[in-house]
């Protein structure tokens, strides 16, 4: 093999693990969207995120979106999101926030700790309400968070996992959002923290978030995100970014198969070397010269002719 060839395969190789790293979170998480990014202690483990793990040095974990939305006056969004959860150990909680992409500033935190559903906004305003189980005894359970901005209200179901969406709210908030962080862009992510026993644990099993947008006459006292209106803004910036995921996966899986076809072509093809022979059997052929006879005087003649009567 030339060193061409191990070059391109080297090259083949790199760029294909660098492909595979991309994709490794999709492949392993079907609960997940891609775009989530794992901070602090968490960790996938077997398809779920333990945003605290059970030892004694764990003590905060969080996953976030990459993706960011906007919250403006001009255009009502339905924000929903829901997600499963277990908790174990006394003193660990659950949060779902929503915070400035500049980390400055309130943010807007739904907590789920021992028997207390709360909402926080960062500046010692909120609610909290009691439900009826406790959290953190180990057992899965589903909340759905929804915030339509027509209404200006956050609404918070929870339930054990497989009990199915409530239609009354286990908390109500209300709070303008696009005024709260003057229309600047946030993202929205899930977070953990403990004391860092031993035993405790705050494991994140699935989590899905949606931006819609609403008409302006739609008002939620239960809201149904089933009869909200897609936003087009929305929808159409996402498709634009999965088109642009797919072409750039596209286009390496084209340059991979163009490497590797250069390779194959080093190894066996380039390996032999075509010869022209250089003595050529041909027949003899008779060939006859003809004088031709050009009369200059006379096209002289002529050109004069042409260039009087011009």
């Amino acid at each position: 093999m030339s060193t061409f060839s191990i070059i391109n395969f080297n090259f083949f190789i790199f760029t294909f693990i660098t492909l595979l790293s991309h994709l490794t979170f999709a492949l392993q998480a079907p609960n997940f969207d891609s775009n989530t990014l794992l901070s602090g202690d968490a960790e996938l483990i077997n398809g779920s995120i333990n945003l605290i793990r059970p030892t004694n040095s764990s003590k905060h974990g969080a996953i976030e979106s990459k993706k960011h939305i906007k919250f403006v006056r001009s255009g009502p969004l339905s924000v929903s999101t829901d997600f499963t959860f277990s908790i174990s150990g006394n003193g660990s909680s659950l949060c779902f926030e929503i915070k400035k992409i500049s980390r400055t500033g309130n943010a807007v935190r739904i907590r789920f700790m021992g028997n207390v559903v709360g909402v926080e906004n960062g500046v010692g305003v909120g609610k909290f309400a009691t439900f009826g189980e406790f959290f953190d005894g180990g057992e899965k359970f589903r909340c759905w968070v929804d915030y339509e901005a027509s209404s200006k209200q956050i609404e918070v179901r929870v339930g054990k996992d497989g009990s199915g969406r409530s239609d009354v709210p286990v908390l109500m908030y209300s709070v303008d959002l696009a005024k709260m962080w003057d229309e600047e862009d946030v993202v929205v992510g899930l977070s953990a923290s403990g004391g860092g026993n031993v035993g405790e644990s705050v494991i994140v099993h699935s989590w899905g978030f949606k931006v819609r947008g609403v008409p302006k006459w739609l008002h939620s006292r239960p809201m149904n995100p089933g009869s909200v209106i897609e936003g087009d803004f929305v929808e159409k910036k996402e498709e634009k970014k999965r088109s642009c995921h797919l072409g750039v996966v596209t286009f390496g899986c084209a340059v991979l198969v163009a490497v590797v076809l250069i390779s194959f072509w080093e190894m066996f093809v380039g390996r032999y070397d075509f010869v022209t022979p250089a003595e050529n059997n041909v027949d003899p052929v008779d060939f006859k010269y003809q004088k031709i006879g050009v009369d200059v005087e006379k096209v002289f003649d002529d050109v004069k002719k042409e260039k009087v009567v011009v």
